[in-house]
């Protein structure tokens, strides 16, 4: 993971440079006609949750172009594809009613922002799990079950209170949001 918008490519590279991938020929899909040279390609995927401004006349972003992603997984075929038809049946009826201002455009943003999950406690998690050393990650993950899908509330309490016994130190540095931000980016929540 980088910030750095125009140097991804090279973080890939040495990635597959210092990896078991080096020693792997670079081929062609099935699919693609022989010499055609194959091309990284993409780009960053925005982490810091969505724009402040999704619409303008005429104008609704969708997807990436919106900053539907997940913060922690970087995730979001799901809210692209929800943001897609939403703005498209918003714009089917703007067209239809010739009314293609900011107001009528805001239906989107209000829906979107009902619908997703919380961006604002998700990016506080993931600023204290990025905060966090190997050695913390590895204490929290000792006291986490295998299984984090089907958690009753007295569960939580549990997980909460092995923490707390084992390694008290990891409240200082937000452990709570990070594992709040977990339940948050959970598949029920569009895929994440």
């Amino acid at each position: 993971m980088t910030t750095d918008k125009k140097g991804a490519i090279k973080y890939l590279d040495k990635f597959i440079e210092d990896s078991y991938l080096k020693d792997n020929p670079i081929a062609n899909p099935p699919w693609r006609k022989e010499g055609i040279k194959v091309r990284p390609f993409g780009g960053t995927i925005p982490i810091s949750g969505p724009r402040e401004i999704t619409t303008g006349d005429g104008l609704i972003l969708v997807g990436d172009a919106a900053g539907f992603t997940s913060p922690l997984f970087e995730g979001g075929s799901h809210l692209a594809l929800w943001s897609g038809r939403q703005a498209a049946q918003i714009m089917f009826e703007a067209i239809g009613e010739n009314d293609l201002s900011d107001k009528k455009m805001q239906i989107y943003a209000k829906a979107w922002k009902k619908k997703f999950p919380p961006y604002n406690k998700i990016l506080k998690g993931k600023n204290s799990l990025y905060e966090l050393t190997d050695q913390e990650l590895s204490n929290m993950a000792h006291c986490l079950p295998k299984e984090l899908g089907s958690m009753s509330p007295l569960d939580k309490l549990w997980i909460g209170t092995k923490i707390l016994v084992r390694h008290p130190l990891l409240y200082t540095k937000g452990v709570i949001s990070v594992l709040l931000s977990f339940g948050y980016s959970r598949a029920k929540h569009f895929g994440w």
